[in-house]
């Protein structure tokens, strides 16, 4: 085994047999900084990268409150189909046209608040916890696009390009379209996760949260990893 291999396998050891590290089984307050993936409920989509933090507050040794923060800010890709209902015939004017860019934007900026009652078992070296709690996403979405429109002829018929052809004639309008605003809503939240000693004080944590009132969307929610301090 190479020496830096070693000395970390060691340094491993050490700490996951320290007398310290039995402080596990105390309630202390954590704080987190966190990191993950996340998806709302509010727009469907695959997990997206997130930023966060978090908190937990005993309530005696065997339950507490943990709140979570986390935000993003996304930008889609606007000619994939679960983006746009559009995005076939959008696909198809790109495909015909490469040599015009793509100024259509679609932007996403989302928050979560994520408060749950948990309750923990403690070990010596880790926790684990199981809990639920009412949560409130909120999500800001921006979009800008040219609409691609079919070209007609002076009967106002469609014009297709051959008789095979599965879309017509198609023109970018010069104008662009958009809007943007605000989405929020409560979500009820179903949470697990384990806590494990790094150091006496310094803990790593990997916890799932599932918005359990969407069952259209099962695996909406967030996987969050993060590194926190014991007071």
């Amino acid at each position: 085994m190479p020496r830096p291999a070693l000395l970390f396998a060691l340094l491993l050891v050490l700490v996951a047999t320290s007398p310290a590290v039995a402080q596990q089984r105390e309630a202390s307050v954590e704080v987190y900084g966190l990191s993950g993936v996340y998806s709302t409920g509010i727009e469907w989509a695959p997990f997206t990268p997130q930023a966060g933090a978090g908190v937990l507050l005993p309530i005696g040794r065997k339950w507490a409150a943990l709140l979570d923060v986390s935000a993003s800010v996304t930008r889609w890709d606007v000619l994939a189909p679960e983006r746009n209902d559009l995005s076939s015939r959008t696909s198809a004017f790109y495909h015909r046209n490469p040599h015009l860019a793509n100024e259509d934007e679609h932007w996403s900026k989302a928050a979560t608040l994520r408060p749950s009652i948990v309750r923990i078992w403690r070990q010596d070296h880790m926790s684990f916890w199981l809990g639920a709690g009412l949560g409130v996403e909120w999500e800001h979405d921006r979009r800008r696009v040219r609409p691609i429109l079919d070209v007609l002829d002076v009967d106002g018929n469609v014009i297709w390009e051959s008789d095979d052809d599965i879309y017509p004639v198609l023109v970018r309008e010069e104008r662009f379209t958009g809007h943007e605003g605000w989405t929020d809503r409560m979500v009820l939240i179903g949470n697990f996760g384990v806590s494990v000693h790094l150091t006496p004080r310094v803990i790593f944590r990997l916890g799932y949260s599932c918005l359990m009132n969407d069952p259209d969307r099962p695996l909406a929610g967030s996987v969050e990893t993060g590194v926190g301090y014991r007071f």
